[in-house]
């Protein structure tokens, strides 16, 4: 798994995770998740609106208090039509580790082609 960057918005509850020197060129939102790529469709970073909610049901360990959030590592591995995102957020006393699966984006959307 490699570091990324994040950065907690409290007031908004929103959750951004980024790997340091890497730029999107567009993204994708799915629910509360908003996934980033560059034009070469790499995977470059996310986001988790309502972070708090989402990752209390992820956990299962009841509250999670993203001020203590210390680390976060993810794993991204492609697999025929599908991203896998494997993430590791990790607190003061405990750590959450998920998996989030994704259609991978192949081509532009022809709503936006022009």
């Amino acid at each position: 798994m490699k570091e990324f960057n994040f950065d907690y918005d409290e007031k908004y509850d929103d959750l951004f995770v980024f790997e340091k020197g890497r730029k999107s060129d567009g993204g994708i939102e799915i629910g509360d998740f908003v996934f980033d790529f560059t034009n070469e469709g790499e995977f470059v970073s996310f986001e988790i609106q309502n972070a708090k909610e989402n990752l209390n049901r992820i956990s299962q360990k009841g509250y999670i208090d993203l001020t203590k959030l210390k680390n976060c590592k993810v794993e991204i591995n492609t697999i025929k039509d599908f991203i896998i995102i494997n993430m590791n957020f990790i607190f003061e006393d405990n750590s959450i580790q998920s998996s989030i699966i994704i259609p991978s984006i192949k081509e532009k959307s022809q709503a936006l082609c022009y």
